[in-house]
């Protein structure tokens, strides 16, 4: 079942991006899905198939550094909206 899902999201990844995206090859479109498939398994107990390493690193670092800014981003929005509250309550609002 995991191979197939690989093939069928590897030829996805190639029709998609057609080649037309610098830095990306179908074989690293291909090692990045077997890597998360690998990732997949191991998360439930089961052995990498593939045992490919991670092909592009910085897009393992992008996805953290984005998921990081939309939780601060979020807390931020919060702070914000607790403050509005807070300063209301006081009869402070402006």
């Amino acid at each position: 079942m995991f191979r197939e899902a690989v093939e069928l999201e590897s030829s996805w990844g190639k029709y998609i991006t057609q080649g037309q995206i610098l830095g990306l090859t179908d074989s690293i479109i291909e090692q990045y899905i077997q890597y998360l498939a690998d990732k997949r398994l191991e998360a439930i107990g089961f052995d990498r198939l593939y045992g490919v390493e991670h092909p592009i690193r910085w897009v393992e670092n992008f996805s953290s550094f984005m998921t990081r800014r939309q939780i601060l981003k979020g807390m931020y929005q919060n702070l914000l909206l607790k403050g509005g509250k807070v300063l209301k309550f006081l009869g402070l609002d402006f």
